[in-house]
C-alpha cells in the first residue's frame, strides 16, 4: 500500500472533478443481498477496452473520455504498468458508501495493481485482513482531494477494503480505480466479490 496526498495539484484535480461530474454517463446499478435486489449506494461510470465483471454485474467495453487521457498516463507511470480499465465511483454525500470487498476477480490476474485516485470530499478508507489470525488492527487512511492510493502485490489476496458511510458529509467525492483486465469474464463465472 502506498498513499500519496496531493498527487494531483489542486487546479488539475478540481478541473477533472468538474469534467467527470458532467462528462460521463453515471449509472446506479443493483446488487443482490440476501436474495433481494438493492440499489448500489453510489453511482458508477467506467471506461475500458474489455468487459469487466464485479458483484454479478458485467460492464461492457466503453470508450475512454478525453478528460481522462492525462491522468491515465500519470497513473500508469505511478504504478509502472499499463491499465485498460477504470471504474469510477461517485459518492454523492457521506450516505453513499462501498462495502467490504477485495478486487480479486479472476480477470484481474494473480496480483492485480490497483491505483485509486480521490477527488472532492475527504473520505475514510478502511483495510482489514481476510483472516484475523494473528490479530491485526483495521487500518485507516483519510483520502483527500487529489490523493492517490496504490494497492499492489498480494494485497487483494489477504485484505478487504471499504469506504464506510460518514454522517455530516454533504459534498461529493469521485474515485477513479485504474486496473488491468487480462481477459473477458467467463459467461458462467460466479461473482468473486461484493462491492
Amino acid at each position: 500500500m502506498v498513499y500519496q496526498p496531493g498527487w494531483l495539484d489542486e487546479n488539475t484535480a478540481r478541473s477533472l472533478f468538474q469534467e467527470l461530474l458532467t462528462g460521463v454517463a453515471w449509472q446506479q446499478g443493483s446488487l443482490r443481498l440476501f436474495g433481494k435486489p438493492v440499489l448500489e449506494p453510489r453511482l458508477i461510470a467506467w471506461a475500458g477496452e474489455m468487459p469487466y465483471r464485479y458483484s454479478g454485474r458485467t460492464l461492457p467495453p466503453q470508450v475512454r473520455p478525453a478528460c481522462l487521457d492525462e491522468v491515465w498516463r500519470l497513473a500508469e507511470a505511478f504504478a509502472g504498468t499499463s491499465f485498460n480499465h477504470v471504474l469510477i465511483n461517485r459518492y454523492r454525500s457521506g450516505e453513499d458508501s462501498m462495502g467490504w470487498h477485495s478486487d480479486a476477480e479472476p480477470e484481474l490476474g494473480q496480483n492485480p495493481p490497483i491505483v485509486s485516485l480521490s477527488l472532492g470530499a475527504t473520505r475514510r478508507f478502511l483495510l482489514k485482513p481476510k483472516r484475523p489470525s494473528p490479530p491485526e488492527p483495521t487500518r485507516e487512511w483519510r483520502l483527500t482531494h487529489g490523493a492517490v492510493l496504490w494497492m499492489g502485490g498480494s494485497t487483494q489476496h489477504h485484505y478487504r477494503h471499504s469506504v464506510p458511510r460518514q454522517r455530516g458529509i454533504a459534498s461529493e467525492r469521485i474515485n477513479l480505480t485504474f486496473r488491468r483486465v487480462l481477459c473477458a469474464p467467463a459467461a458462467s463465472a460466479p461473482a468473486a466479490s461484493a462491492h
